[in-house]
């Protein structure tokens, strides 16, 4: 957690699109089932390439289009990712650029 409000300020001005969990919420223990290393190496991917569909992003991780297509739907629910609906194309997109676990 920042101390200094101006930091912490101009932290938000930068970064506006945040998720904060906190540590000693019970809420917590889900992020060993939300962060699985395949779900961290899609966010990677997502943060520093653009896709036309799911389909498209399963191709390029080298995964089954069914898993990703899960994968991305748990991430949904927990307001990391989003869906661009193009035509009949889902376009998976990163929703949240930092993620703050507080102690």
């Amino acid at each position: 957690m920042i101390k200094n409000k101006e930091i912490e300020k101009r932290f938000n001005e930068i970064f506006n699109e945040k998720i904060e969990f906190d540590l000693f919420n019970d809420a917590c223990f889900d992020l060993l089932e939300i962060f699985t290393k395949k779900r961290l190496e899609m966010l990677n991917k997502l943060s520093n390439d653009s896709f036309f569909s799911i389909r498209d992003l399963a191709e390029k991780l080298d995964r089954d289009v069914k898993n990703v297509y899960e994968d991305l739907c748990a991430l949904e629910k927990h307001q990391m990712i989003e869906f661009e609906v193009k035509g009949r194309a889902k376009i998976p997109k990163l929703k949240k650029k930092v993620i703050i676990l507080r102690f």
